[in-house]
């Protein structure tokens, strides 16, 4: 159930923020100076794309995207959540360890990145066979679709051909573990704090954009060597004409240009991540939250106040105090105000 609630989670937030990442690809395969004189900025590319090809056009990929989100994301926060609930991220005192926490978020990381990478692969082929449709201007037949892109990279490399480049991800999946390490930490630094301690979902909120901001910083270069390691021409060894490997894509990119290429797009890289990675942990916390409400078998009805009390309190609307002062409603029996649950 926790590689579901995960994939459950990064899914609803892919849906939202899908029409950032079809922005950002715009903006990343758009040369500079038309960037400037076609585009101008992330905003205005998003309302050029919508509209020349339609609102529409903003979801696109979103399939593929999906299906790499569940598996993903799924290994990635399934794996950690049950290394935490074993303490295999905190020490004796339920304080994060960093190393600890990297090492738990490593291991689901790059099997989920591994496990996902023919969604990625076929979203990127699906765009390069549409973008080879577009420039050919045929009216005689429809844009290819995801099945005939399946079909051709079966067909030229088979099962293989699926994994291409995902070892190349691997790097930048390792770098990801920065997101819930980053997350488990402000969280817990917040929480020391009594205003954070009795606002879990503002305390989730905030320490979600942190983990946004830190992944965003140190995902840039390795999301920009992914994205031409995924665009490079195939030759007939099913091998990249372009770069031999990872580190020789690093290496030409820097020879080329220094380093500044490699942090080119980090801004729309957050404004894409950014708003992911809060959603993502937010809808997490709170669907863990009401799993292991009802994993409890405690039935919540209008005659059983003290468990509906319970039930407020796990999602952050309630606290628990030892000496209540007030009782939030004053409908509410005696049974419930004896838990000392009461409205915050």
């Amino acid at each position: 159930m926790e590689f579901l609630i995960g994939g459950l989670a990064a899914t609803s937030a892919g849906v939202l923020t899908n029409p950032l990442e079809v922005v950002k690809h715009h903006m990343e395969m758009t040369k500079k100076s038309q960037l400037n004189n076609k585009y101008g900025a992330f905003f205005h590319t998003g309302l050029q794309v919508a509209k020349q090809d339609g609102l529409k056009s903003l979801q696109k990929g979103l399939s593929p995207a999906l299906g790499a989100y569940l598996v993903s994301y799924g290994m990635k926060l399934g794996t950690y959540q049950l290394g935490h609930s074993r303490g295999l991220t905190t020490n004796s005192e339920g304080n994060v360890v960093i190393p600890k926490s990297i090492l738990t978020s490593c291991t689901g990381g790059l099997l989920g990145q591994y496990l996902s990478n023919p969604f990625y692969l076929l979203k990127y082929e699906h765009e390069k066979d549409t973008m080879q449709y577009n420039a050919q201007n045929l009216t005689d037949r429809k844009s290819p679709g995801y099945m005939e892109t399946i079909s051709r990279i079966y067909r030229e490399n088979g099962i293989r051909g699926f994994f291409r480049g995902a070892t190349a991800s691997l790097p930048r999946a390792f770098i990801g573990t920065s997101q819930l390490t980053s997350f488990a930490v402000a969280k817990e630094s917040l929480n020391k704090f009594e205003t954070f301690k009795s606002n879990p979902l503002f305390a989730t909120t905030l320490a979600s954009a942190v983990a946004g901001l830190v992944l965003s910083m140190a995902m840039t270069p390795f999301d920009l060597v992914l994205t031409k390691m995924y665009k490079q021409a195939i030759g007939s060894t099913s091998k990249g004409q372009s770069y031999t490997g990872y580190l020789d894509c690093m290496k030409k990119i820097y020879l080329q240009k220094g380093m500044k290429p490699f942090y080119r797009g980090m801004g729309p890289l957050y404004l894409k991540l950014g708003p992911h990675t809060l959603l993502c942990l937010v809808f997490w916390e709170e669907l863990k939250g009401i799993y292991d409400y009802s994993s409890e078998k405690t039935n919540i009805n209008s005659n059983d106040n003290a468990s509906l009390g319970i039930f407020y309190e796990k999602m952050g609307f309630l606290t628990i105090r030892e000496n209540p002062t007030e009782c939030f409603n004053e409908d509410f029996d005696n049974n419930y105000c004896s838990h000392n649950v009461y409205w915050e």
